[in-house]
C-alpha cells in the first residue's frame, strides 16, 4: 500500500522553479534509496539554499531529501538539515565550500560557499545544523502535511481505514494525550518553528470517524470551524460536530497545554 501510494506521488510530480540549478558533473550518483514513507517536507531539487530570500547560494541539496521547513513570507521557506560532522570537529564555526553534505551513508547536496553554522552533538552523533532559505517551488507540495490534509479530505473519506496511507505516510504517533471520547495521530513540529516542538497536526477519531484535528499551522477548509487553543494553536471540527462536545475539547485542551513546559 505505501509502495503504491509514493509512486503514485512520485507520478504526479512536475518539475519547475527557477531556483532550481543543475548538479555538477563532479556529483556521484545517490547511495540512497528513495524512501517509502514521506514524513515531512522533501526537496523538488537539486534545490539552491540561500543566506536570504533571491540571496547569495550556501548549499545545494538533491531531490526528495527531508529537510526542516517553516515558511517565513509568501514564497520563501526557512530551511535547515543537520549534516555529519566528526566528533572532533564538534564546535567548529563554519562549513567549507565544496564539502559533500552526508547524513548517513548519503549524500544529500554540497556546500557552494563557505558559511557559519552551528554544531550539535548526540550520544553517537555529531552534527552541524546548515540552514538557508528556498523558494517554495523547490518543496514537493505533496510533502506539506497541511496540504496533503486538505487533499486528503476532499476525498470525503473520514472513517479511520480511509486514514492509513495518509497516517503511514507522515509517519503519525499515536496517543497525543488522554481525552478518551477521542482516538489521535500526531506529528511533532520541527525544531525551525520551535526548538522544542510541540505539535503540528493532531487527527481526532470519535468511534473510528474523524470529525477533527488540531493544527499549528493555519489550515482553511470550508467543511470546518475553527476554534483557537492556547498556545497559538487551532482546532477545527466538521460542522455536524456538536458544538458543546467542541467547547468541552477546548476547555480540556487549553488546560492541556498551559501544563505542558
Amino acid at each position: 500500500m505505501r509502495n503504491a501510494l509514493f509512486c503514485l506521488i512520485l507520478l504526479s510530480i512536475i518539475a519547475c522553479g527557477e531556483e532550481k540549478a543543475p548538479v555538477e558533473a563532479s556529483i556521484e550518483a545517490p547511495t540512497r534509496i528513495t524512501p517509502v514513507a514521506i514524513i515531512g517536507e522533501r526537496i523538488d531539487g537539486p534545490a539552491n539554499i540561500r543566506d536570504k530570500p533571491n540571496g547569495s547560494l550556501l548549499f545545494e541539496l538533491r531531490d526528495n531529501v527531508l529537510v526542516d521547513a517553516a515558511p517565513i513570507q509568501e514564497d520563501w521557506l526557512r530551511v535547515s538539515i543537520p549534516a555529519d560532522i566528526a566528533a572532533t570537529e564538534f564546535g567548529m564555526d563554519s562549513i567549507k565550500a565544496g564539502r559533500w553534505i552526508i547524513i548517513g551513508e548519503d549524500t544529500m547536496g554540497q556546500v557552494k560557499q563557505t558559511h557559519q553554522v552551528g554544531t550539535m552533538q548526540g550520544a553517537d552523533d555529531t552534527y552541524a545544523i546548515l540552514e538557508g532559505y528556498t523558494h517554495r517551488q523547490n518543496i514537493r507540495p505533496e510533502s506539506i502535511i497541511e496540504q496533503a490534509l486538505l487533499q486528503q479530505l476532499e476525498k470525503g473519506q473520514r472513517a479511520l481505514a480511509d486514514w492509513v496511507a495518509f497516517r503511514e505516510a507522515f509517519e503519525l504517533r499515536i496517543t497525543a494525550f488522554e481525552y478518551p471520547p477521542f482516538s489521535t495521530f500526531f506529528n511533532y513540529e520541527n525544531s525551525i518553528e520551535d526548538p522544542s516542538p510541540g505539535f503540528r497536526i493532531v487527527l481526532l477519531f470519535q468511534a473510528e470517524q474523524l470529525v477533527g484535528f488540531v493544527h499549528a499551522r493555519p489550515i482553511d477548509t470550508e467543511e470546518t470551524r475553527t476554534l483557537d487553543l492556547s498556545r497559538g494553536y487551532q482546532v477545527s471540527f466538521f460542522e455536524e460536530f456538536p458544538k458543546e462536545e467542541g467547547q468541552a475539547f477546548v476547555d480540556y485542551m487549553n488546560g492541556w497545554l498551559e501544563g505542558v513546559d
